[in-house]
């Protein structure tokens, strides 16, 4: 209660560790700190309409934060309010701790992977994996994330969506023994 009327004040890393501190603390109580919908009610509009500019570790972990109290919904929407905006690692860091950014990303690609696949949702599993692959520089790397993307839809057979990654594959010349087979 305390904290809801500043909620505007809050800079990234307070509205970061605050909701990630309530989700923790639900985890382990077995039920939520009496007003946190109410907070991260707020806290998560401040996010999406930019009042706060979360980093990707900040993202990484309120999409967390709210996956863990059920509300997937919320942490797939900062997700994708997050890649819009083109948050990097470095945004909001100076002097050493940018050149030492740690990458929030592959954090929240394995929260948001695991949920998915726990769904069924294959679209949202496709969408994560096209991500992934546009994130690494390797080139081993995209062709193993877009393999997992065929392998997704293959798994529920949708053979026409696996066709057109295989051939953004073949197009980017990423094919590999994997997407061969």
């Amino acid at each position: 209660q305390l904290l809801l009327p500043r909620v505007t004040t809050l800079d990234q890393q307070s509205v970061s560790n605050i909701i990630w501190v309530l989700a923790t603390a639900a985890k382990q109580r077995g039920s939520e700190v009496p007003g946190t919908q109410e907070l991260f009610d707020a806290l998560l509009e401040c996010m999406l309409d930019l009042r706060v500019r979360v980093d990707s570790e900040g993202a990484a972990m309120v999409i967390w934060a709210f996956y863990s109290v059920g509300r997937f919904n919320d942490a797939w929407t900062l997700y994708v309010r997050t890649l819009s905006d083109g948050r990097h690692p470095e945004h909001g860091k100076t002097g050493f701790t940018k050149k030492h950014a740690v990458d929030g990303r592959q954090r929240y690609y394995q929260t948001l992977l695991m949920e998915t696949e726990r769904r069924g949702d294959v679209a949202k599993q496709v969408f994560l994996w096209k991500q992934m692959a546009a994130d690494f520089y390797a080139r081993s790397l995209r062709a193993a994330c877009l393999n997992c993307a065929v392998m997704a839809m293959m798994n529920v057979g949708d053979t026409e969506g696996a066709k057109d990654i295989l051939r953004q594959l073949v197009r980017t010349r990423l094919g590999t023994g994997v997407s061969e087979s």
